[in-house]
């Protein structure tokens, strides 16, 4: 066989071989789709991918927990499967909506929200790993919390 050729052939097979690659890559990444909550009223209001590839999720419930609306925290895996969900909250009619979660640096979440015994209450978490509240909780009463979304 002629040179040219062969150097033909070698290019055509790196040319398949990385349009071969590039295909198994781009189909690997693991993309999903859930839902997730109950029968009632579910909300995420804020969600982050945590330092493991999964993801924690921060919003309220009324499917689950003790009240009205409770605080509702969920740990999904990197595929989007629920590791724990948890609810905090009081007893009867009060509403509790947690707006804001970020992971901390040695793993665990703090969780920003709001509480509706009076006008403004701020409730303030801080959650170990597994979601257990961790060593302290602070409720703001009367404090304001305008549009204040975000943990930074």
């Amino acid at each position: 066989m002629n040179r040219s050729f062969k150097n033909i052939c070698l290019i055509v097979l790196v040319a398949v071989c990385f349009l071969i690659f590039v295909y198994v890559y781009a189909f690997s990444q693991d993309t999903w789709a859930r839902a997730y909550g109950g029968t009632d009223d579910d909300h995420v209001y804020s969600a982050q991918q945590t330092s493991d590839g999964g993801y924690i999720l921060a919003g309220s419930t009324r499917s689950f927990g003790a009240g009205d609306y409770d605080f509702w925290i969920l740990k999904l895996d990197p595929s989007g499967s629920i590791l724990w969900q948890k609810t905090y909250g009081s007893t009867g009619s009060v509403t509790e909506q947690a707006s804001s979660i970020q992971q901390t640096s040695d793993g665990g979440y703090i969780v920003v929200g709001s509480s509706s015994l009076t006008t403004g209450d701020v409730w303030v978490l801080r959650l170990d790993s597994l979601g257990d509240i961790s060593w302290w909780q602070k409720f703001y009463r009367g404090a304001i919390l305008y549009g204040i979304y975000a943990i930074r």
